[in-house]
C-alpha cells in the first residue's frame, strides 16, 4: 500500500526539497523563470504532483516529458512539465531521479503516484519529441506505463524530425525560436549530476509542454487526430522485443563520440561570404551540415590561443562553409573539433520509425513470418509461399570455379524450400564470399528470376560484390552509392563502374522508375541506405561471419546478438571451408585458433612453407601514449616507415593496418612527409575500415605495449591479422608479446607459434638485414 496524504505531509515536512528556477533560453520571448523541483522516487509524494499540477495550472490536460539516458540504456532521471502561457504564472517542471530497476518497497509508494496520477492518468496527455525511446527505456528499466501519450514530430505535418524544426512550426509567427539554444539542449541526453544536465532536461520538458499548448491558429487538429501510445495493450513480451530495439539502439548511439577533431587539409577566411572556408582531409572526421556545431582554436600573437565557436551552413564533398561568432581574417586556425553525434543512417532512421508506428497501432508486426523465422517460431512460412519444384541449376564461370563447400552455399541460396528459405552461410576470410554471391547471382537471373538486393554493411564490400559481377561477365545490375561518400572523397574506388551506379538522391523511392533502373533486377547498396521497407520478400541470404568485426560501433554491446548466434540456426549454417587468400602457413594458425582447424587453406597458393610469411619486428622501447582518446605509439611509426620505403622500393603492393586512429593518422603523416616520396593515398588504415579488403603485404602496427586495450579482441585481431596474400610485417614488442601481457592475445599466440626465426631486430630492419 502507498503512503496517505497525512503521511505524505509528514514526509514533505521532514526533507529538504530541492528546488529552483531556470531561466529559458530557448524561444525569444518575454517568460517567466521555469521552477523546477527534484525529487528522488523513493521521496516522491502526492504533494509533489500537486505542485507539478498548480492551482493556476490544472486545468491543462498537456504535460511536456524529457529524459536523460545513462550511457548503457537505463533512464536516471525523467521531467515532466506543465507549461503557462500567462506571462503571470510560472511554469512548473517536475524532475524525478530513478535509481531502482525495479520496485521496491523503498521506491513503491513514490512509483504508484507517478503512475495513477499521471503517467496512467488519461486525465493528462503526455506530449514529447522522440518519445518511443523515452517510453521503451522506462519500460524495459522501471516497468512503467503510459496510456495517453503522443509523439510530437510524427503529429505534425513537416518533412523531418528535428526538434527545431517542430518547435518553429508548432510556435508559428507567435515567437523566435533560438536555433543555437534548441540545438544545444537537445543535444545534451546524457546523464550526470549538473546543473547543466538539469537545465536541458528541464527546457526539453517545458518546451514540450508549451508548444504543444501553443495558441498557433489550426494546431488543435494535427494533434485531435495524432494516435495515441498506450503501452498497456501489449503484451509482456512484446513490450520486451521493443524495448531491447530501443535499447540496442542507444547503445550503439552513446558509443558514437560526441566529439571528433576534424583532419584539415585547409581553412581560410572568405571576405567576400564572411565565413570560413574549409577543405576536410579525411572522411572519416569530415565536417559535414548534420553535425553542424564546430569549436576552433584560433591564435594570432596578440591574443594568444583562444576558442571559437562555429555553424557548418553547407558541406559538399571535401568543402565547408563555417559561420563564425567573429571575424577570423588573418587568424590562425590550430585546430577544429565537431561537437555532437553524428546522425543515424537512413535504416536506423526508418527502423526506429517503425518501432514508433508499432507503438501507435500503426504497424502490427508479430505474424511477420521473417521475425518467427528468426526468434525460432516453428512453421512461420505462410501456406501461399509455395516452393519451386526444383532448384534452378548453378551456373559457375569456367574462370572462376567453385569448391564443394562454396556449390553447397550456391544450391541453399537457390533453394526455396522452407527448410533454406532463410539461408547463413559462414565465410571466414578469404574463402571467396563474394564468388558465391555472384554466383548466385548469374545462376538466378539465368533462371529467369529477379528482384535481387545485394547489400553489405559496408561501402567497400558493396563495391568488391560489383567487382566480382563484373569479373565473371554480369553487368546487368545497379550500384546505389551514397552521394556523400562518392562525390570528392571515393570516385576512384568506382572506376569503370559508372554506367551501373545511381547515386542515392536519384533512386526511385516509391515504386519501380523503370527510367532510373532500365529492368534491372539487381541492386547493390550498403545496409544503411535500405530505408524502403520489402513487403515482397521470398528468400532471404545471410553471408558473414561471426568471427570478425560486427558493424562499427557495436561490438562493445554485448546484448546485441548476431544472427550467427542464433541456437535453433546454428546447425542449419552452411560453413566455406577453404580460404584462398593467406599464405598456408598464417591460413592454419588462423584455422586453428579461431575457426577449430576447420578452415583448409588452398593447396596451390604461390606462397610456399619454404618462404616465412609472418615477421615480427621487434621495436624495443617503444611505449604507448594517449593522445585524445586514442593511443599512439612513435617508434613503432619509424619501424612502419622502414617496412613501407623498402617494400616500395621493391615495387611490392603494401598497405597499413593499426587498430588505433591517432596511430593512423599519424603513419600517413609520417608517410606524407617521408623524404622518399612514399605512396601514402590509401596506405594506411584503421582495423575497421580495412575489413573486407586485402593486399599482397601487410604491415601492423599494434600499438599498445602494457595493457591489451583492442588487442583483447578475438574478432578485431582476426580481422587484422588476416588480410594478407603473400607476407605480413607485426611491429611491436618482444618482451610484450612473448612474455608480458600481449602472449595471451591472438598476436601473441602467433608470435609463440611461428617462433624465434620470425623476429626482426630494429637493427636489422634499419639496416636492411631482413
Amino acid at each position: 500500500m502507498g503512503r496517505t496524504s497525512a503521511e505524505d505531509n509528514k514526509v514533505d515536512e521532514e526533507r529538504k526539497v530541492d528546488q529552483g528556477r531556470i531561466e529559458q533560453n530557448l524561444i525569444d520571448d518575454d517568460i517567466p523563470q521555469i521552477e523546477w523541483r527534484r525529487v528522488h522516487e523513493s521521496e516522491l509524494s502526492s504533494s509533489d504532483i500537486d505542485w507539478l499540477e498548480g492551482n493556476q495550472l490544472s486545468l491543462s490536460s498537456v504535460m511536456g516529458m524529457s529524459a536523460a539516458f545513462a550511457k548503457r540504456g537505463s533512464v536516471p532521471a525523467l521531467a515532466l512539465a506543465v507549461a503557462s502561457r500567462d506571462p503571470n504564472v510560472r511554469s512548473r517542471c517536475l524532475v524525478v531521479l530513478l535509481t531502482s530497476a525495479t520496485s521496491t518497497r523503498d521506491n513503491a509508494a513514490g512509483r504508484m503516484h507517478l503512475s495513477s496520477r499521471i503517467l496512467e492518468n488519461k486525465s493528462h496527455t503526455i506530449y514529447a519529441f522522440n518519445i518511443a525511446p523515452i517510453i521503451l527505456l522506462l519500460s524495459h528499466f522501471h516497468q512503467f506505463h503510459f496510456v495517453q501519450a503522443i509523439d510530437i514530430q510524427s503529429a505534425l505535418p513537416i518533412k523531418g524530425r528535428e526538434p527545431l524544426r517542430a518547435i518553429k512550426f508548432l510556435l508559428g509567427n507567435s515567437a523566435d525560436v533560438n536555433k543555437r539554444g534548441v540545438i544545444e539542449h537537445f543535444d545534451n541526453f546524457d546523464f550526470e549530476e549538473t546543473s547543466k544536465v538539469l537545465t536541458s532536461l528541464v527546457l526539453r520538458a517545458w518546451v514540450s509542454a508549451f508548444a504543444c499548448s501553443s495558441e498557433t491558429e489550426g494546431l488543435d487538429e494535427p494533434f485531435a487526430e495524432a494516435p495515441l501510445i498506450d503501452t498497456t495493450k501489449f503484451l509482456d513480451w512484446q513490450l520486451y522485443d521493443l524495448s531491447k530495439l530501443a535499447h540496442d539502439q542507444h547503445r550503439q548511439d552513446a558509443e558514437k563520440s560526441d566529439k571528433t577533431a576534424n583532419n584539415l587539409a585547409s581553412v581560410e577566411w572568405s571576405q567576400s561570404k564572411q565565413k570560413l572556408e574549409a577543405k576536410s582531409g579525411r572522411f572519416q572526421t569530415r565536417l559535414t551540415d548534420r553535425q553542424a556545431n564546430v569549436v576552433m582554436t584560433v591564435g594570432d600573437q596578440a591574443t594568444g590561443t583562444y576558442q571559437v565557436r562555429g555553424q557548418v551552413t553547407k558541406a559538399a564533398g571535401k568543402s565547408a562553409a563555417i559561420k563564425t561568432d567573429i571575424k577570423l581574417d588573418g587568424k590562425a586556425i590550430s585546430s577544429m573539433t565537431t561537437v555532437g553525434r553524428s546522425g543515424r543512417t537512413l535504416a536506423e532512421s526508418e527502423r526506429a520509425k517503425h518501432v514508433l508506428e508499432v507503438l501507435q497501432g500503426k504497424v502490427v508486426p508479430w505474424d511477420n513470418p521473417w521475425l518467427k523465422a528468426v526468434n525460432g517460431d516453428a512453421a512461420p512460412w505462410p501456406e501461399d509461399w509455395a516452393a519451386e519444384k526444383s532448384r534452378p541449376a548453378s551456373v559457375e564461370h569456367p574462370d572462376y570455379p567453385l569448391n564443394s563447400s562454396q556449390l553447397h552455399a550456391v544450391h541453399h541460396m537457390l533453394s526455396t524450400n522452407p527448410s533454406t528459405r532463410l539461408t547463413l552461410i559462414q565465410g571466414p576470410p578469404g574463402t571467396g564470399k563474394t564468388s558465391v554471391i555472384a554466383t548466385f547471382v548469374s545462376s538466378s537471373i539465368s533462371a529467369g528470376r529477379g528482384g535481387i538486393w545485394l547489400i553489405a554493411q559496408s561501402n567497400v564490400a558493396v563495391k568488391n560484390i560489383a567487382e566480382k559481377l563484373f569479373k565473371i561477365g554480369f553487368k546487368a545490375f545497379k550500384l546505389l552509392v551514397s552521394k556523400d561518400f562518392k562525390y570528392d572523397w571515393h570516385d576512384h574506388l568506382y572506376h569503370g563502374l559508372d554506367r551501373n551506379i545511381i547515386e542515392s538522391g536519384n533512386f526511385p523511392k516509391k515504386g519501380p522508375d523503370f527510367k532510373v533502373l532500365d529492368g534491372i533486377q539487381v541492386i547493390l547498396c550498403t545496409v544503411s541506405m535500405l530505408a524502403n521497407p520489402r513487403t515482397a520478400l521470398r528468400k532471404v541470404c545471410f553471408i558473414g561471419d561471426d568471427k570478425q568485426l560486427p558493424p562499427h560501433g557495436t561490438e562493445e554491446i554485448e546484448v546485441l546478438e548476431s544472427i550467427f548466434e542464433k541456437t535453433h540456426l546454428r546447425d542449419s549454417i552452411c560453413f566455406l571451408d577453404t580460404q584462398y587468400r593467406m599464405p598456408p602457413q598464417i591460413g592454419a594458425f588462423i584455422s586453428q585458433e579461431v575457426y577449430n582447424s576447420k578452415l583448409d587453406s588452398n593447396p596451390e597458393h604461390p606462397v610456399t612453407s619454404t618462404t616465412l610469411a609472418c615477421r615480427f619486428v621487434d621495436v624495443d622501447g617503444a611505449n604507448e601514449q594517449k593522445s585524445g582518446t586514442s593511443w599512439v605509439n612513435r617508434k613503432e611509426i619509424e619501424a612502419v616507415t622502414h617496412l613501407v620505403r623498402r617494400l616500395q622500393a621493391e615495387g611490392q603492393e603494401v598497405r597499413v593496418i593499426t587498430p588505433y586512429d591517432a596511430q593512423r593518422n599519424f603513419i600517413e603523416e609520417a608517410l606524407r612527409n617521408d623524404e622518399e616520396g612514399l605512396k601514402w593515398q590509401d596506405t594506411v588504415f584503421n582495423v575497421d575500415s580495412f575489413q573486407g579488403n586485402e593486399e599482397d603485404f601487410i604491415v601492423v602496427s599494434l600499438v599498445r605495449t602494457r595493457d591489451l586495450g583492442f588487442l583483447k579482441s578475438l574478432r578485431r585481431t582476426n580481422v587484422m591479422l588476416s588480410r594478407c596474400k603473400r607476407g605480413m610485417y607485426i611491429c611491436s614488442s618482444r618482451a610484450f608479446l612473448i612474455d608480458g601481457r600481449g602472449a595471451e592475445s591472438l598476436a601473441g599466440k602467433m608470435a609463440a607459434h611461428f617462433g624465434d626465426p620470425a623476429w626482426i631486430s630494429m637493427a636489422d630492419l634499419e639496416g636492411g638485414n631482413y
